[in-house]
């Protein structure tokens, strides 16, 4: 379901450019989707929930954080 404000916002920025340019807007709108639709879907990830040794799961946060200087597990 798309935003009401985006929408409006992004048919008020379609409505300035050319045919083509909102043409290249729509494929890029499609290629944004079929780009999000690959991969794995979470419901088929789940299993894997805690299967990580404890020591293994400390050491990668360890070099997350430590690569990334930052990490959330409640994001995880």
């Amino acid at each position: 379901m798309i935003d009401n404000l985006v929408r409006e916002e992004l048919l008020k920025a379609m409505e300035r450019l050319s045919p083509g340019m909102q043409r290249r807007v729509l494929e890029l709108a499609r290629a944004l989707r079929e780009s999000w639709a690959c991969g794995t879907p979470s419901s088929a990830l789940l299993g894997f929930s805690g299967t990580m040794p404890p020591k293994e799961a400390d050491e990668l946060l360890r070099s997350i954080e430590e690569d990334y200087e930052r990490s959330d597990p409640s994001e995880w």
